[in-house]
């Protein structure tokens, strides 16, 4: 990870945190660990070695960064969980592809993340003990589930452009169908949803002013086979979104497809 892309995501924290009162706290804890990743920026990890290299190098960074900024639930079980000595056994069941509960996923979302993406292709190596496939539905580097579905512009305004996934653990993009479900593979039209926000709808955040702030380039992409959905990210409706971090203030949408019975892919860094 590049000084620019962290630089990137600070800045568009900081701008949507100005825009969405209430994803102010998710955001400053966002920035807070963005500035743990950033204190490493050139020091690159051993692949082999990447969960007890996290655990030295990044588990003190992430747990202090987490007690200064996160809701005292989320501190408090990281600081405990930190302590417990379980911690670098976490960081490799996550790389491993284990299920691990909130608090576990956070904190090794937290510590691996940043380490995963500078080691590019070489995520893999690390991921080795993950039995997931790669490629398809899953990241063709680490085995990864995806985390947020991504669109380029496209010219017509009523064609949705090409689209890309990016995986919820080394955070590689990789080009996969529009037309198909990112969990199960289903492409019949009339089993696939997309809920995009409208004014009458009953999802409209609000801005510092009072006014109403639609998430224009933002939406549920949502699968009625397999009850799964992502939310989806228009870069041709607003060229300045930094996916990740823009999930992070999609939580009314998340929220919305709850409601609705859907369960997300996979669950952002913030357990959304």
């Amino acid at each position: 990870m590049t000084a620019m892309d962290l630089d990137s995501r600070r800045q568009r924290a900081w701008h949507l945190r100005e825009r969405y009162p209430f994803a102010q706290q998710m955001l400053g804890v966002y920035v807070a660990v963005v500035e743990v990743w950033g204190s490493l920026e050139n020091e690159l990890p051993p692949p082999g070695e990447l969960a007890s290299w996290a655990g030295e190098k990044m588990l003190p960074g992430v747990v202090k960064a987490t007690e200064a900024a996160a809701p005292q639930p989320l501190a408090v079980a990281t600081h405990d969980l930190a302590r417990s000595g379980r911690a670098v056994e976490v960081l490799a069941g996550w790389l491993a592809g284990q299920e691990l509960g909130p608090a576990e996923r956070f904190l090794a979302r937290a510590c691996l993340q940043a380490p995963l993406e500078a080691l590019r292709e070489e995520a893999g190596t690390a991921c080795a003990a993950d039995p997931a496939p790669r490629g398809g539905r899953h990241c063709p580097r680490c085995g990864g589930l995806p985390q947020l579905s991504i669109r380029a512009g496209a010219d017509d305004p009523l064609v949705r452009g090409q689209r890309q996934l990016s995986c919820a653990r080394c955070a590689h993009r990789w080009q996969y169908s529009a037309s198909s479900c990112p969990s199960c593979g289903e492409s019949t039209g009339a089993r696939r949803t997309v809920y995009a926000e409208k004014h009458d709808g009953p999802v409209v955040s609000r801005t510092a002013d009072g006014g109403t702030e639609l998430f224009a380039h933002l939406s549920i992409d949502a699968c009625a086979t397999c009850q799964r959905y992502l939310i989806d990210v228009d870069s041709g409706r607003d060229a300045r979104a930094v996916p990740e971090v823009d999930e992070l203030v999609a939580l009314p949408l998340d929220l919305y497809a709850n409601e609705q019975g859907l369960s997300k892919v996979t669950p952002n860094l913030m357990g959304f």
